[in-house]
Parts: C-alpha cells; sequence; structure tokens
C-alpha cells in the first residue's frame, strides 16, 4: 500500500495517518515561534524585542536602550520584549514619547509659594517680598523684624511693619529727610530758651535716644 502526499502508512501496512510536520510537534522545540521549511525541517524565530540565541531554539530578550539609549532624552528602562522612555523628577514626556521637557511648577497654584514662584530646569523654588523671609517649609512668608537688628538703623524709635519698618522721633523732634535721624523742633528750643535769658542751653542726642539739658551757666 502507499499514501498520498501529506500522509504515511500506518503500522499495520494498510491505513494512512496524516503526516505531522515539524513544528506540529512541541512547536519544534521553538521558544517562541516555529516556520516549517517547504523543502522540509523547520526553523525558529523570534518575536519583536527578542533575539534567537545560539541553540537556534530559545530566545533572549534585546536591551534596546544599550543602543543609544533606546533614543531616549533622559531615562531608557528595558522592559521583557519592549522598552520605553521616561523622564527625571520636574520633566515629562512630549507627544514623540522619547523626548522630555521642562515642567512649570510655577503654573499651578503658583507651586504652593506664598510669594513668588521661581520656575527653573527641572525644579522650582519659592521667594519671598522684600521686608519677609522665607518659613522652614521652603514655602510661606514671615515678617521680618528689621527693628531687632541695630534699632533699624534709627537714631531714636523704630517701628516694625509687615514687610517693612518706619522711624520716629520723641516729643520735641522731627524726623528727618533720610528718615532716620531726629532733629530738635524750633518749637521746643524756643520753651527751653524762656527758661533763663543767662543761661545758655545745651541740646544732646544721647545715642541711648534720650534727651538731656546742661546748664552751663
Amino acid at each position: 500500500c502507499r499514501c498520498k502526499s501529506g500522509y504515511t502508512l500506518g503500522e499495520d501496512g494498510r491505513t494512512c495517518d496524516e503526516k505531522l510536520n515539524g513544528c506540529a510537534l512541541g512547536n519544534g522545540g521553538c521558544q517562541h515561534d516555529c516556520f516549517d521549511q517547504p523543502g522540509g525541517g523547520h526553523v525558529c524565530k523570534c518575536r519583536d524585542g527578542y533575539e534567537l540565541r545560539d541553540d537556534g531554539q530559545t530566545c533572549k530578550d534585546i536591551n534596546e536602550c544599550t543602543r543609544n539609549n533606546g533614543g531616549c532624552s533622559q531615562l531608557c528602562v528595558n522592559t521583557p520584549g519592549d522598552f520605553h522612555c521616561d523622564c527625571k523628577p520636574g520633566y515629562m514626556l512630549t507627544y514623540d514619547g522619547k523626548t522630555c521637557e521642562d515642567v512649570n511648577e510655577c503654573v499651578a497654584n503658583n507651586g504652593g509659594c506664598q510669594h513668588t514662584c521661581i520656575n527653573k530646569a527641572g525644579e522650582f523654588s519659592c521667594g519671598c517680598e522684600s521686608g519677609f523671609e522665607l518659613g522652614v517649609d521652603g514655602k510661606s512668608c514671615h515678617d521680618v523684624n528689621e527693628c531687632l537688628v541695630n534699632n533699624g538703623g534709627c537714631a531714636q524709635l523704630c517701628r516694625n511693619d509687615e514687610g517693612k519698618f518706619h522711624c520716629e522721633c520723641f516729643i520735641g523732634f522731627t524726623l528727618a529727610k533720610d528718615g532716620r535721624s531726629c532733629i530738635a523742633s524750633l518749637g521746643s528750643i524756643a520753651d527751653m530758651s524762656a527758661l533763663s535769658s543767662e543761661k545758655t542751653i545745651v541740646v544732646c542726642l544721647h545715642p541711648a535716644s534720650f534727651l538731656s539739658f546742661l546748664a552751663v551757666h
């Protein structure tokens, strides 16, 4: 007995069984894809992202990140059979899936800053207006009491205000144009002169900010 093409003679020598191709038996031993060849035999091939090992059957992952960083501008993350690009903190991936651009954190809610938000490449920082200093949280601003340092540069009185300060003078004095010095007013000098026409009054501005009168004659 003989069988048609694609069949083999059975053990009884009379019946014909369908001929099994190489790939039909255990996928031809291939890990991924098996292809029967017209002239007989078969070959193994791997799916995208893999390459055939030297044994001609098993497949190993291709690390695309080892080749030009996978084309990513910052981070390349290899995965089984694939890869993807990622960005460092402060950046986001653009539409091409490879390029990273800076995220302007100041656009959303002023970056959480109480006063000013300063955007930088990959990060941002908060700042405060004049007369304020940045809090320990790096976002809130607190008033600076300028009067605590050298009396704010004032000759007599220093008044702290929210975000600023100003100088004042004792009664009988007026603030000079420099906004810091104090000058005895003409009215107070006339009053002192009236105490005695035979006495000379010397007006002293003591560094400790008090007025003293010294009778010379």
